[in-house]
């Protein structure tokens, strides 16, 4: 929504350092670890959105496009759940000095099994029905000085159901998988690059949601060099 913009993991100290509104809004406990922060970017208010055990240690947080509201992962008793915070009962609650408990915004969607490695974060549907996540198998020993500075190895993307939490794999790759772009306008079409951090043969590649039509966006050259993609 517009003046409001998402801060993570170095949040406190901006917090801590900014000059205290003469009616600061209330915010959710300190909890424990990184947490998630609001600021509203006309008056300059800082909001702690999450609270608790694990309540921001992610690396990725994702604004859905069809209600006001954020989805992240809630890491707790070794679990990664995938969960959104519905902001419009958080912003109302916090304005009138009347937060809740840590489970009273919060919604969660989907476990992630015990073993799921994530690579390249998650990303949230255009239509605010699947989340897609990039993951990576059990790497293989380091690499030479030579290969690519983030260490290769087979892997892909994952869907999971925001309603039933069931999931899915769309597609497999041969190499380490990164930025996970769900397209913005257009539900079921994920992008996605072979994560090097640095060039690749070729980078950037996309897919439909259902695993079908995967391709590179762009077929690069002996000459050419991609870096970084975003729709």
């Amino acid at each position: 929504p517009e003046g409001q913009a998402l801060i993570r993991d170095q949040a406190q100290a901006i917090l801590t350092q900014a000059q205290a509104p003469q009616t600061p809004p209330q915010s959710r406990a300190k909890g424990e670890g990184s947490q998630i922060f609001a600021m509203d970017d006309t008056t300059g208010e800082i909001i702690q959105i999450t609270g608790g055990q694990g309540g921001g240690g992610s690396s990725s947080i994702m604004v859905s496009r069809v209600a006001n509201k954020v989805y992240y992962l809630r890491r707790t008793d070794g679990k990664q759940v995938l969960t959104s915070i519905d902001l419009d009962s958080l912003f109302r609650d916090s304005k009138a000095g009347k937060m809740k408990g840590d489970n009273a915004y919060e919604k969660q969607h989907a476990t992630l099994p015990a073993d799921f490695r994530i690579a390249g974060g998650f990303t949230i549907d255009a239509d605010d029905k699947t989340a897609y996540f990039g993951f990576s198998d059990p790497y293989p020993p380091e690499p030479a000085p030579a290969e690519p500075r983030i260490r290769q190895g087979s892997g892909g993307l994952a869907a999971f159901d925001l309603t039933t939490g069931a999931m899915r794999i769309v597609v497999r790759t041969p190499f380490t998988v990164g930025h996970i772009q769900a397209n913005p306008f257009k539900a079921g079409e994920v992008m996605y690059c072979n994560e090097t951090a640095g060039d690749a043969a070729t980078r950037v590649w996309i897919v439909n949601g259902d695993g079908t039509k995967t391709r590179p966006v762009y077929v690069e050259g002996p000459d050419d060099c991609g870096a970084h993609d975003q729709f």
